[in-house]
């Protein structure tokens, strides 16, 4: 009786320090982590797909799909936050082994960290009084969107001077509002919690079909986890489980818990972002 309470007071021990606990499983010698049986995580809050909670754990889509990882990894999780900001520096620092936040697989990265393969593709979404679903039902109105967003060149060709650019995207919101534009163009996730927030005065989002003369709309950013260069076996893993999670449904699945569309979740190839 005294070894069995010693062993459950060790276990609970584990679970302050590290915050999720593996389990009785055994980490695989081959997959290397900062912390031998602990993945260390670089954590930032971008809603849906990363929120740190009160407590330290993450959650959001990324998070979820990040704790099923470990699960399957035999690891525990222990996360430190950060700002967004630093979340790369941390990983590229070996400081972390993993950063989570819906960071795109772009060629830049790639040269200086790994990138897994991707969770879900960022789909472009459109804001409207009509919740219109295809970029043509915007010609001939006036559209908004900020200006650092993938897909202002192609607008720019297919909505011309009816095309409003903005730096933040509070300035699209409030011409929306004030009737100055009849819809904008945003990231679909972004656009959704926005209305869940009340911020749309009663326009709706809505996922943007995809739409030949806009790449954005066809080929989406993808999602993916960014880790350290030195260490593929991490890398590995990772996409070993990430395929598994794609075909057994749980990616999809985390889409759907955090309000995104499950079509989100066919990211199709693997692709880099010039």
């Amino acid at each position: 009786m005294i070894k069995m309470l010693k062993t459950m007071f060790a276990a609970i021990a584990l679970a302050t320090a590290t915050g999720t606990v593996a389990g009785a499983c055994t980490p695989s010698p081959d997959v290397k982590t900062l912390k031998p049986g602990v993945l260390t995580v670089a954590a930032q809050t971008y809603r849906p797909f990363s929120i740190v909670e009160s407590d330290g754990s993450v959650t959001g889509v990324d998070g979820e799909i990040l704790k099923q990882i470990a699960k399957l990894e035999c690891l525990s999780i222990e996360t430190i936050s950060v700002d967004a900001a630093a979340a790369l520096n941390y990983v590229q620092t070996g400081r972390a082994d993993v950063t989570v936040g819906d960071w795109y697989r772009t060629k830049a990265r790639s040269e200086v960290l790994f990138m897994s393969d991707p969770l879900y593709v960022d789909q472009m979404g459109i804001v409207s009084k009509e919740g219109a679903t295809k970029l043509a039902d915007l010609e001939g109105k006036t559209v908004g969107t900020v200006q650092t967003n993938l897909w202002v060149a192609d607008l720019k060709k297919l909505y011309g001077a009816k095309l409003k650019t903005y730096p933040v995207l509070v300035q699209v919101q409030q011409d929306l509002k004030n009737g100055r534009i009849d819809a904008f163009v945003e990231s679909y996730s972004i656009a959704m919690l926005a209305e869940k927030a009340g911020e749309l005065g009663g326009f709706k989002a809505a996922v943007a079909g995809p739409d030949e003369r806009v790449v954005s709309s066809k080929f989406p950013g993808q999602g993916s986890f960014p880790m350290n260069k030195d260490n593929e076996s991490l890398l590995k893993a990772f996409n070993k489980r990430i395929a598994e999670l794609h075909s057994n449904g749980f990616i999809k699945k985390a889409l759907v818990q955090f309000g995104l569309s499950e079509s989100a979740g066919n990211t199709g190839d693997p692709r880099w972002i010039e």
